[in-house]
């Protein structure tokens, strides 16, 4: 329990993203910069569906406020 207060609780996806960063790096051969851009671009296409998510929530309570 100690370890994992110590470590934090976004360990777990700090691992992932370096695992990736690695790949990209490693296996598929770019350099690190590239790598970075590659996972950056990964990781928004991930988060496609909250942003359009979040801009519907927006437009509906734009529709339900006062003039």
């Amino acid at each position: 329990m100690i370890g994992f207060l110590l470590a934090g609780p976004l360990s777990p996806l700090e691992n992932l993203l370096r695992n990736l960063l690695d790949f990209f790096h490693n296996s598929v051969g770019l350099p690190w910069g590239w790598s970075i851009v590659a996972l950056t671009i990964l990781v928004r296409i991930c988060l496609v569906p909250l942003v359009v998510r979040q801009i519907h929530s927006m437009q509906n309570m734009q529709a339900h406020a006062p003039q």
